[in-house]
């Protein structure tokens, strides 16, 4: 997206914590990625004051949005899109809306981008089957929105590939137009395992982890013992075995939490519960956050946090 749609010099402004990848394509076309830092108010109106108008608007091309949120797990609403899309419209921004969790939500139904009086104007969404239909790996996805940008996209598809495999295309072709049964399914063993997971973690270890209203991992603070998400991860690696994603991955203001995923069976997360039991932990901090939505404060990451996240976010 950002190659299509960026030029050398430009602007992108992604949300902190968010998706590593986001600043991996925009490096990619030599522009330069801003970090938005996440409130934790579960509906915030997003907001810019006119200091940073001043300052971005003229650079800024991109705005990067991710709902239901990888990591945090926040979902937004019709309010925030609708006003996000107007701030879009009148200061030329391009939104791009990662849509790839939009089947996993468990407070309310994620609504979508495109919904927004002028969201098919200032954006595109993103949709993937690798979450909906467990085709992770296949690189099975679409865009839907503007027609501007969906042309520019078609452009750089012709001469970058040539053509994903046949059966990949028969198969997600069978996947989208089969009903939603199995999603529910799939949703109902998600759920049962974050729920699990948060009451072990609770009521064994005393970790007070927040139930996401989204996807499907867990944004849990690491205990006060710990500096930075990356020890704590390497700290639980040694001793444990197992392997939590470091929150300092999708940004600076990540470092105080790690990504648990709920792709495990019961059975390996009650096993992994049993294992920190007996480690010298003090897991009793509050959760510093309750959801996550844009502020439009903006934070600019360092040269080393650019580097970081296009490394590591290569092997998520």
């Amino acid at each position: 997206m950002s190659q299509c749609l960026l030029d050398p010099g430009d602007v992108a402004l992604v949300p902190d914590p968010g998706y590593p990848e986001y600043h991996s394509g925009i490096l990619m076309a030599d522009a330069k990625p801003y970090c938005i830092k996440l409130e934790s108010k579960k509906m915030a109106i997003c907001r810019i004051s006119l200091q940073l108008i001043r300052r971005y608007s003229k650079k800024a091309k991109v705005l990067f949005l991710n709902y239901p949120n990888n990591p945090t797990g926040a979902v937004a609403n019709d309010a925030f899109f609708e006003e996000t899309a107007d701030f879009a419209s009148a200061h030329g921004l391009h939104v791009i809306h990662d849509f790839a969790y939009g089947s996993f939500h468990y407070e309310q139904k994620p609504v979508s981008f495109l919904n927004a009086p002028l969201g098919k104007s200032v954006g595109v969404e993103l949709y993937s089957l690798s979450k909906t239909f467990n085709m992770a790996g296949w690189r099975v996805a679409f865009a839907v929105g503007n027609e501007d940008i969906i042309q520019a996209i078609n452009a750089f598809q012709d001469h970058v590939f040539v053509s994903m495999y046949g059966g990949f295309q028969q198969a997600a072709t069978v996947a989208l137009q089969s009903d939603d049964r199995h999603i529910q399914s799939l949703k109902e063993v998600y759920l049962e395992r974050i729920h699990f997971f948060i009451r072990q973690a609770e009521k064994q270890l005393g970790w007070s982890i927040e139930r996401p209203a989204g996807a499907f991992y867990l944004w849990a603070p690491i205990p006060d013992d710990f500096e930075h998400s990356h020890e704590f991860a390497d700290y639980l690696l040694e001793h444990t075995d197992v392997v939590v994603t470091p929150g300092g991955v999708f940004g600076a203001h990540g470092r105080r939490h790690v990504r648990i995923s709920m792709v495990a069976p019961i059975e390996q997360l009650a096993l992994f519960i049993d294992r920190l039991r007996i480690l010298p932990i003090r897991f009793n901090q509050k959760p510093a956050y309750s959801g996550f939505l844009m502020s439009y404060t903006f934070h600019r990451t360092t040269i080393d946090g650019y580097l970081l996240s296009c490394k590591i976010g290569g092997f998520l």
